[in-house]
């Protein structure tokens, strides 16, 4: 029961803090003109603000019944109090809800007139909040140098899958809408969203493939690489690979093919239609795909990776 709740938290942290810190990306690489896109609504980002706090409650109970090999130890007050206070996950738990909290004062004390510089605050202290995970996985069990590389790219490899998640997170949900894309004036601004996104996606996978190397290195070994197959980790690691190469088959396919062809049809009604169908059904899959990704994450976070046996 306790390693199904342990997953069942991490996932819901994860996926709260990369929505929150992607969206508020996807904010500053969205603007124009000084104004805040349509996916930086204060509404939205004040939730996944609360549902990390919870989230971080969550998951601090169950590895406290991890640690102590019961559920009960959840409920004990000072067997919590040893966990925050003693151990490096603990002390991250607290700067996590103290970096929410300046998270949500960044969005809603900062003025309207000025949503950028909320954007802006709220990106940085945002990422700072996802870079605490880092200490919940393994790259936090290495105390040497090059366990601060591996500390190092594991939070680079969080931050770089933030703005990809969050960007697939406003345009599948948001920007491509149907109510806004019938007309040339919503079609012309999805178009525009798509291309400034597609500037920095290249730079993005790069960051996500170097850095998932490093972790690899790290967490397989070279010498482990061919018998992957054989354990549960090793299984569910080249699921999340094969779903990684999938997205990016997809991203492709949006960037090279949807985003060109819907610029070339945006005064076409009737040749506008279609590829905007295309696009939405492409950015669905692939955000349905990045949810499964964060699944096998929040999996993989509670197993014992090869180099361990």
């Amino acid at each position: 029961m306790i390693p199904v709740l342990d997953i069942a938290a991490r996932l819901a942290l994860y996926a709260a803090l990369t929505l929150l810190l992607g969206l508020l990306s996807f904010t500053l690489i969205g603007a124009r003109g000084g104004e805040a896109p349509r996916p930086s609504r204060r509404g939205w980002l004040g939730f996944l603000v609360v549902l990390s706090l919870l989230a971080t409650v969550a998951q601090l109970l169950t590895q406290t019944a991890a640690m102590a090999g019961s559920l009960a130890a959840a409920s004990d007050l000072l067997t919590l109090q040893l966990v925050l206070t003693t151990t490096a996950t603990g002390r991250m738990t607290i700067l996590r809800v103290v970096l929410l909290g300046l998270t949500a004062a960044a969005l809603f004390v900062t003025p309207r007139r000025r949503p950028m510089i909320g954007a802006v605050l709220g990106s940085a202290v945002a990422a700072g909040a996802l870079a605490t995970l880092a200490w919940n996985s393994h790259a936090a069990m290495q105390d040497s140098r090059t366990g601060l590389v591996h500390l190092s790219a594991d939070i680079v490899h969080m931050w770089a899958a933030a703005i990809w998640i969050g960007a697939l997170a406003a345009l599948s949900t948001s920007v491509l809408r149907k109510t806004d894309a019938q007309t040339e004036t919503g079609a012309r601004a999805a178009f525009d969203a798509l291309a400034r996104f597609s500037v920095v996606g290249p730079a993005v996978v790069a960051v996500l493939v170097l850095t998932g190397l490093v972790n690899g290195a790290f967490l397989v070994g070279v010498g482990n690489v061919l018998s992957l197959a054989t354990n549960l980790y090793g299984r569910l690691l080249l699921l999340k690979l094969a779903l990684f190469a999938a997205m990016l088959g997809l991203a492709a396919a949006n960037r090279y093919r949807l985003t060109p062809a819907l610029g070339q049809t945006l005064s076409d009604a009737a040749a506008r239609g279609p590829v905007l169908a295309r696009l939405r059904r492409c950015l669905v899959l692939e955000t349905a795909l990045a949810a499964l990704v964060l699944v096998l994450v929040a999996w993989l976070g509670t197993l014992a990776p090869p180099v361990s046996g």
